[in-house]
């Protein structure tokens, strides 16, 4: 068995674990990416096409959860 030595294990390749891997490697460390799929297949983040939303005080909860009812229905 291969033995592998990282400063920063990241699980999940979606967008959160690649801006996270992504940030732990601009400051030097040594980052390992690891997920249950290939990085950027099967992803919450692909199957989103990247199109994330999130309330803020220009976008209410209630605007955000219409939005995401509404985007989610096929």
């Amino acid at each position: 068995m291969e033995e592998l030595t990282t400063d920063i294990l990241v699980i999940g390749s979606g967008l959160a674990g690649l801006l996270a891997a992504l940030e732990a490697e601009r400051t030097g460390l040594r980052v390992l990416i690891v997920g249950k799929f290939a990085i950027g297949v099967g992803t919450n983040s692909s199957l989103a096409n990247g199109a994330f939303t999130a309330s803020n005080s220009l976008f209410s909860k209630e605007d955000h959860l219409q939005e995401t009812s509404e985007s989610g229905k096929d």
